[in-house]
Parts: C-alpha cells; structure tokens; sequence
C-alpha cells in the first residue's frame, strides 16, 4: 500500500493491537478522522499522526501475555475465562468509587445486578405459570442439593466469605491452600451445586425431563427456559452464550452503555490488560471455538463451560492440577468460583420463591440447616456466614421476603421456664 493512501480498519487494529470494533468507536467518537473510499473505511495518516502514535506507544509499553509455566498450561485456558467473566461481573455491576478501589464484595455485586435488572418475582413467576403436573418434592429437594453442593465448596469457611479483591487473597490465603489440596474436589463440587440449581429451575419449567441425564437437563434448560429467564432475571454477563444461529449486537450489550467502563480502572487488571468489550470478545470467542468443536447447532454456555471444567479437572490432565502449589491460582480460582455459585444459587432460590412462595423456601432452608446442626457443629456455628444464608439477608433488606431462620440454642439451667 502507498504510504500516502491510509489505513485500513484491520491493518490499523493489528499495528495497534486492539479489536476493529475499537477503531470504529474511536472513529465515531471522532477521536479518528476516517473517510469512505470505494465502500470501505480508510483511516488517513494525515491529521491521525498524533493520535496513532499515541495508541502505537501504549501498545508497545504493555505487558501482552503472562507468563505460564509449562506444567499448568493446560489449566491456564479455564482459569483465564473464568477470571474474565468474573472480571465482567464485578465491572458491570460495581459503582464507579467501587471499580476504581478494586474494593469488591460479593453482597455488594449481587444486590446491584438485582436492581439493574428490577428484579419482579411477579414476572418471574409468569415464566414457570403454564407448568402442569409439579413434583414440588423433587424440587425442593433439588434446592437442597444445590444448597449442599455450594456449602461443601465454601467449607470450611474463609476468613472473608464475601471479599473478593486483591487483599482478600492474602487474608484467605492460608484458608484457600487448606480448602483446595484437591482441587478436582472443590471443582466438582462447585459444579454439581450450579448443576442441581438449575435443574431446580428446570423443573419448575418442564417436569418431565429424564433426571438422569445431565444432558437432558441441560438441553431442557438452555433450550427451553434460558430465553425466558435471559428476559427477566439471567443477565450479563451469565448469558453470554455462542450458537451458530444467534447473532450479538456489541452495542446491545450491557457494558457498552455504562460510560465509565472505558476508563483505565474499569481493564482487567492481570495482562493483557483487557477492556471490558475486549473481555466479551475473549470469552464469547472462546465459547465459539468450544461450541463449533461440539457439533453442528450447538449452543455453549457458561454452564458448558463449568461442566468442560469438571470434565477435564476429572478426568484429562490431573497432572496440570497437581502442579497448582501456588496460592495465586488458587485463590483467585476460589474467589470466582464463589462468585458465580451466589449469583446462580440466588438466581435458583428467587425462582423457587416466585412459585412457591416465601414460606416454602424458609422452611426449606431451615430444613438444611436443622440436619446440619444436628450432625456438624463446625456449619452450624458457621451457618450464619455462609452463602445460603447470606442471600437470605439479602433477601430481607431487600424486601423480597420477611421471615428469617430459627436458630438453634444451647440449653440455658438457669432459663426460667413458666
């Protein structure tokens, strides 16, 4: 190309690094000067020279890639993607103050992400309305044993349940080596407690489904009950999902209306120092590339996603998973599993309590930690400053619901008794 003649949109973002999509914005926003040349884009030098070199120096004096040990490399791949859409959770859902701290706390994002969405249990409830022939039991049950799952990945308890920032690797990080000397445990835990969350809300839609079968739950869920749910209450970045027939519109996305997410405080803060629209484009290519592997008119999901991860904790490279001595990896693996076990336990519980109704879910809760006060004096000293419970005071600040559990007392002799 003459040096005289410009650039491209693609010849520019690969000299910049940066997605075609960056340098449209940067055009719109008038930050570049581009003109239209036989139906085609082209950015001239003249009057970008400033500009461009400005980008052409940040881009140069960034870190690009992290550096990987041979021995967890296999491991990096999910560790990353699950990284990101937690990054994505705590930028769209944290204020400006919050973002700019890095100061994020799990209660915090959850109460936001219900109010940005105006969460109606009444809308929710329409959703599950045409349901015929309810197995009420095999629900609750289901509820119980999400609730289970998630307590057996959370126990025992790290010193800050809720934080989930840089300091609170360091304050939990003795807990977490505790918590993850295996980790393909913590991993399967953490999945089955997502699994049965959703078959709890599955249900609720379509009774019939072959319980058995994972796949048959899962098909059940992302075919027939996700579209509906992605209407009221199961938003981004949780949907982002990849099929060969759906298309997405970046700017529909939620990230792309809050203005404060193109400043520097809002980028992921490990490198490649992503933006958050660079953070959809890794995660929702990623998904692409698992979901075209899976067949024709397979659509990938974060569910996907998790049940790939277990599948491969499990089963596929147990020496990657072996090699995880540092506690970085595991603390940040925790900190974000965490994360999206309390936004898909509260997502299931909201759910159960649109149909059924407060009392149901609080005697069903009470049920759970009856049979651990029983057995586990450890949870149910603890119980309070666990997940379940947690949502459930969110839940009454909130005004969702207005009764609370009944906990256990230690006989008192000197109690007067009348």
């Amino acid at each position: 190309m003459p040096l005289d003649e410009g650039f491209s949109v693609k010849e520019l973002s690969e000299l910049l690094d940066v997605s075609d999509s960056s340098i449209r914005r940067w055009i719109k926003k008038g930050d570049l000067k581009a003109i239209k040349k036989f139906g085609k884009l082209t950015i001239p030098r003249e009057g970008n020279e400033i500009f461009i070199s400005k980008k052409f120096r940040a881009s140069r004096s960034k870190l690009h890639t992290t550096y990987v040990s041979s021995e967890i490399a296999g491991y990096n791949e999910w560790h990353q993607l699950i990284d990101e859409i937690s990054w994505l959770i705590k930028s769209t859902y944290a204020t400006r103050e919050i973002l700019k701290r890095k100061s994020f706390r799990i209660d915090n994002l959850f109460i936001e992400y219900l109010k940005a969405h105006n969460l109606d249990l009444k809308k929710l409830r329409r959703i599950f309305l045409e349901t015929n022939h309810l197995n009420p039991k095999l629900i609750r049950d289901d509820l119980k044993r999400g609730w289970y799952n998630e307590l057996s990945f959370i126990f025992p308890l790290k010193d800050s349940t809720l934080g989930i920032s840089f300091n609170d690797i360091d304050i939990n990080k003795d807990v977490t080596n505790k918590r993850f000397i295996f980790p393909s445990w913590k991993i399967t835990s953490a999945y089955y407690s997502v699994y049965f969350y959703l078959r709890a809300v599955t249900l609720q839609k379509q009774p019939t489904i072959r319980i058995q079968e994972h796949g048959s739950t899962l098909s059940a869920f992302k075919y027939n009950l996700l579209p509906k749910l992605e209407k009221v209450i199961w938003k981004f970045p949780l949907s982002i999902s990849w099929s060969p027939k759906d298309r997405v519109y970046r700017r529909h996305l939620l990230i792309s209306k809050i203005d404060h997410l193109k400043y520097q405080y809002a980028r992921h803060p490990r490198p490649p120092h992503s933006t958050p629209i660079e953070l959809f484009e890794n995660v929702y290519g990623s998904f692409r590339t698992k979901g075209k592997a899976k067949g024709i008119n397979f659509k990938y999901t974060l569910f996907d996603l998790l049940h790939d991860f277990r599948i491969w904790a499990n089963y596929l490279d147990i020496d990657n998973l072996l090699s995880l001595w540092g506690g970085g990896y595991k603390g940040f693996l925790d900190q974000n599993i965490s994360l999206l076990l309390f936004f898909i336990g509260g997502i299931s519980e909201l759910c159960f309590i649109s149909v059924f109704g407060e009392k149901k879910y609080i005697d069903n809760l009470q049920r759970l930690y009856e049979l651990f006060a029983l057995n586990n004096l450890e949870v149910e000293e603890n119980f309070i400053n666990s997940a379940p419970y947690q949502r459930l005071i969110i839940y009454n600040k909130m005004g969702i619901i207005s009764n609370g559990l009944s906990f256990k007392r230690e006989f008192n002799i000197n109690a007067v008794i009348v």
